[in-house]
């Protein structure tokens, strides 16, 4: 949401060299963050919780093959904004940039919210042994 807020003030007319930083700053947050929160999903993560409930393969395994186009979208926006290179874009540009930040954000919102769905209706109690070992996995134990 702040993504897309920052994106539309810039194209507003009325945005400016805050902007273009406030924006450089969330597409180089979501390139560090976004690859590390769904490679947990698609792996250890999933694992213990598939283990634990089986039912839950088939819905996960939807959810983290959503996985690929978010990165793709997540990368192109991050690509357009450093490509700037701290400069204002285009006004011209600016549209089918917002466009795009737009349906990022609306995919990523959906996204999250099937898995808020999912994890809601259907809860999952794991033991400490089950939490160790998705613990040690991740840690390359």
């Amino acid at each position: 949401e702040l993504l897309a807020a920052a994106a539309e003030q810039l194209a507003s007319g009325h945005g400016g060299p805050a902007d273009l930083e406030e924006l450089e700053d969330h597409v180089t947050w979501f390139a560090r963050t976004v690859p590390m929160h769904f490679g947990d999903e698609g792996r250890e993560d999933d694992l213990v919780l598939v283990a634990a409930r089986p039912d839950l393969a088939a819905p996960l395994a939807a959810l983290s093959a959503e996985h690929p186009g978010l990165l793709a979208a997540h990368a192109h926006v991050h690509d357009v904004v450093l490509g700037w290179n701290g400069f204002e874009p285009a006004a011209d540009t600016l549209p089918a940039f917002v466009a795009a930040v737009r349906e990022l954000a609306t995919r990523y919102r959906d996204h999250a919210a099937r898995e808020d769905a999912l994890f809601s209706a259907t809860p999952v109690t794991l033991d400490d042994t089950s939490l160790l070992a998705a613990l040690a996995v991740r840690r390359g134990r």
